[in-house]
């Protein structure tokens, strides 16, 4: 992708008329939540630095030379740093590769390019090594920190990089880009609000058939709680899926009924929160909703992070088993 998504045209317009009075940073830190395009931004951007030729808005040609290497991803000044395996951290020998690579020569006129993300999955080895690169950044060079969660990253790392952050659109925004891109047009509102607002994460769930996972896990949790099943049992099942499938999800969940509870409002106006635990919500004590909350918040915290994600779910579904006072 060589553009920008219609909601970063603000940050879109900061960082070119930054680069047109050469005020760009050695390293910039993209912090915002998941789904709202971040990756996609930096990659548009290292484009534009990059092309011969860019247009009068700052995006890329797409037909130049830089750009065709880029697009066939065998550009010699550009670089991205992940995770190898998905969920997994970022490690030390990576980012020595990452100064090793720093080191050489740009090939072409503009500078050396490295997206590093997502930036808070480096473990702490990583983290250190990648400190004196920032510390003494060699000229020409940009590197990039895309982060859905900043806070986990070292505050060193955090103050020698500057900040741009991303929000997610407005819902007319978020909704006219989304539904086109839909077989359903009429699921872009769920689907949305299960993704917290970001679109492009809205449409990998639709991509992902979250909707169904969705309605799935509401019967999972209606029978634990009857006793009809086992929470051991059906965490296997949950297990098979990435955590946030169930756990994204479950917060919204939990956080419309505690709002209902509450009588902040009067019921949930969402597709996610409607079916078989409806009633079942309303027998439940409001502290014991509070207390499971600040078990799932921690568990979506270190989920992909944490040894074994099994076990997490096992727990919180162990608790949800327990959640109605014994008669």
């Amino acid at each position: 992708m060589n553009n920008y998504y219609p909601w970063q045209h603000e940050q879109w317009t900061q960082l070119h008329q930054r680069h047109q009075s050469n005020g760009l940073p050695h390293a910039l830190l993209f912090a915002g939540p998941d789904g709202i395009g971040k990756f996609d931004f930096a990659r548009a951007l290292s484009a534009s630095l990059l092309c011969e030729q860019p247009n009068k808005e700052a995006q890329a040609c797409g037909s130049c030379k830089s750009c065709q290497l880029l697009n066939s991803d065998t550009h010699p000044d550009y670089s991205e740093v992940l995770p190898e395996e998905e969920g997994k951290a970022i490690k030390v020998d990576q980012i020595r590769e990452l100064i090793e690579y720093l080191t050489l020569h740009a090939h072409y006129s503009g500078p050396r390019i490295v997206i590093l993300s997502p930036a808070e999955q480096m473990n702490v080895a990583a983290s250190n090594s990648l400190l004196k690169t920032l510390e003494e950044p060699r000229p020409g060079t940009l590197l990039i920190l895309v982060s859905s969660q900043p806070a986990k990253l070292s505050a060193t790392i955090r103050s020698r990089c500057q900040l741009l952050r991303f929000t997610a659109p407005d819902d007319k925004t978020a909704l006219n880009w989304l539904a086109p891109q839909l077989e359903q047009a009429d699921m872009a509102a769920p689907l949305l609000h299960l993704a917290n607002g970001g679109p492009l994460l809205a449409l990998s769930m639709a991509q992902n058939d979250a909707l169904n996972l969705q309605q799935q896990m509401q019967q999972d949790l209606a029978e634990i709680i009857s006793g009809q099943s086992d929470p051991v049992s059906v965490a296997s099942q949950w297990v098979k899926h990435p955590p946030s499938s169930y756990l994204n999800g479950l917060y919204l969940w939990v956080s419309d009924m505690i709002k209902q509870r509450s009588g902040a409002i009067d019921e949930p106006d969402n597709a996610i929160a409607k079916g078989s635990l409806q009633s079942v919500a309303k027998t439940i004590d409001l502290k014991r909703l509070y207390a499971f909350m600040d078990k799932l918040i921690e568990a979506i915290r270190y989920q992909n992070s944490s040894a074994n994600d099994r076990l997490t779910i096992e727990g919180l579904l162990i608790l949800w088993a327990n959640m109605q006072p014994k008669q």
